[in-house]
C-alpha cells in the first residue's frame, strides 16, 4: 500500500512539473499590412539604426506590422519579429510613374525663405484658379504660377531662371534636357518633412542651371506644389502653413 501511495505521489509530482514547464499559448496576434516605400528598407533586431541588421526588404513587400512607437515600426519578419523604420511603410503601394496631381490646391500658401541656409522671414501667396493651373500674386505684385496637362507640369517664377516644366510620365531615374537646364527624376515616392508637417509621395527633382553654374532641388507635394527648395545644396523655401 505504501509502496503505491509512493509511486502515485512521483506521478503527481512529475505531472506538476510538466505543466509548470508547458509554453504559453499567446493570444492571437493583430497586425495591419503595409508596404516598402523605399528601393531597400533594412531590417533590424531592435529599433535603433546601431541594432544588428537580420536583413532588407525591397519596394512595395509586404509587411505585416504589430505596432509602430518613436518613428519605429515592429513587423513579423521570418519566424520572429523585427524593427523598420516607420518612415517608408505605407498602406498604399509605393507609385511606379507619376501622371499629375502635382498642382497646389487653391488656398493660402505661407513660406519660410532662406538665403544660404539662414532664416530671413516669411511670404505668403493666395493661390487661384486660372485657365490650365493656378496663379498666385505675392504682396510685389509678381506672379508664381503652376500650369498642367496631360503632357506637362509646369513652374513659372518671378525669378525666371528657376522656372521649370517636366515631362509626364515622371519615372524614378528620368532625365532629359534642353537649351538651358538638365533635369533629373531623383524620386517620385519621398516622404518630406518641412515646417507645415510631413508629406508623401513628394517627387524629388534636381535641376542643373547650366548657364549660371547652379543645381536645384525642387521637392513637390501631390496637392501642394513645392514644399521644399533647396539650391546648391542649401534650403532657400519651404512651406510653413496652409489654409483653404
Amino acid at each position: 500500500m505504501k509502496r503505491s501511495r509512493y509511486i502515485l505521489a512521483i506521478v503527481i509530482l512529475i505531472s506538476s512539473v510538466s505543466f509548470i514547464n508547458l509554453p504559453k499559448i499567446e493570444a492571437k496576434t493583430s497586425f495591419t499590412t503595409q508596404y516598402v516605400q523605399a528601393d531597400v528598407l533594412n531590417v533590424r533586431m531592435k529599433a535603433t539604426t546601431n541594432s544588428k541588421k537580420l536583413g532588407h526588404l525591397k519596394k512595395n513587400e509586404t509587411v505585416k506590422v504589430i505596432s509602430t512607437s518613436k518613428g519605429w515600426s515592429k513587423i513579423q519578419y521570418k519566424k520572429g519579429t523585427a524593427y523598420v523604420s516607420a518612415t517608408y511603410l505605407n498602406s498604399k503601394k509605393a507609385l511606379q510613374k507619376v501622371t499629375g496631381n502635382l498642382l497646389p490646391k487653391i488656398g493660402k500658401y505661407t513660406y519660410k525663405n532662406y538665403e544660404e541656409d539662414i532664416y530671413y522671414g516669411n511670404s505668403t501667396e493666395s493661390y487661384v484658379k486660372v485657365k490650365g493651373g493656378v496663379k498666385a500674386k505675392s504682396k510685389n505684385g509678381l506672379d508664381t504660377s503652376y500650369l498642367e496637362n496631360s503632357k506637362y507640369f509646369t513652374y513659372l517664377s518671378p525669378t525666371g531662371h528657376t522656372s521649370f516644366r517636366l515631362n509626364y510620365p515622371l519615372t524614378k531615374g528620368k532625365k532629359w534636357k534642353n537649351e538651358q537646364d538638365e533635369v533629373q527624376i531623383q524620386d517620385i515616392n519621398m516622404s518630406v518633412k518641412t515646417a507645415a508637417g510631413s508629406f508623401n509621395e513628394v517627387v524629388k527633382v534636381r535641376i542643373d542651371h547650366k548657364i549660371y553654374d547652379t543645381y536645384s532641388h525642387y521637392y513637390i507635394a501631390p496637392g501642394k506644389g513645392i514644399v521644399l527648395w533647396k539650391l546648391n545644396g542649401k534650403k532657400k523655401f519651404q512651406l510653413e502653413k496652409y489654409t483653404k
